[in-house]
């Protein structure tokens, strides 16, 4: 599939009004893809906002967001605040790695792939404690 093709797909995804993209510090992805791609989120959920209303304290602030001018919390202190399943920190050699090319270590695929998966269980789970529906 070319790189044409992918990015048409991923706007067709994107734009569906019944679909919620949940994450974290999501302002710097969402003007990744409107700069970098040309693509637009139509219905997205910043989960530190709502974490923090929901748990009623701030994360740490040494997650103190510049841009957004608030604490973030992160994946894994998401994880262990609402999930109560710390995660295990990223290596630095996933942390510090070239995110930008095109491909991806199997130490990044997998990483990548868990935060997916615990956005997901975290956004599930905040969205129903202030009861929506996911």
């Amino acid at each position: 599939m070319s790189s044409t093709s992918i990015i048409e797909e991923l706007s067709r995804l994107l734009v569906n009004k019944d679909l919620l993209f949940a994450g974290v510090n999501i302002q710097k992805d969402l003007e990744l893809l409107r700069k970098g791609y040309g693509l637009e989120i139509k219905s997205y959920l910043e989960l530190s906002e709502l974490a923090a209303q929901i748990v009623h304290h701030p994360p740490q602030p040494q997650m103190f967001n510049q841009a957004l001018k608030f604490c973030t919390y992160s994946i894994r202190g998401l994880a262990s605040e609402i999930l109560s399943q710390p995660l295990r920190p990223r290596p630095l050699c996933v942390a510090e790695a070239d995110w930008s090319g095109s491909t991806l270590t199997e130490e990044q695929i997998e990483y990548a792939t868990g935060d997916a998966y615990f956005t997901y269980k975290i956004a599930k789970k905040l969205l129903i404690n202030i009861g929506l529906k996911y």
